[in-house]
């Protein structure tokens, strides 16, 4: 079972600006795990929307095989 898996996620906001734009990525269970990059690269969009704080645009998302509707 995986960690958190995500496949082709995309964030959009109101002017068209893309924050993520079809990320896809596994990390596996018991794996520790850094997310890093420059600086407007969507780190903290992408955490954002794993702690349900944004709502993605397109693309799904689980978190310990439980698929997020939200």
């Amino acid at each position: 079972m995986n960690a958190i898996e995500t496949d082709h996620l995309t964030k959009i906001y109101k002017k068209k600006v893309r924050a993520l734009d079809g990320c896809s990525l596994t990390i596996p269970e018991s794996c520790i795990f850094g997310l890093i990059g420059p600086n407007g690269a969507g780190k903290s969009t992408m955490m954002n929307i794993w702690a349900g704080i944004l709502n993605r645009s397109d693309g799904s998302f689980s978190i310990l095989g439980e698929t997020v509707h939200k």
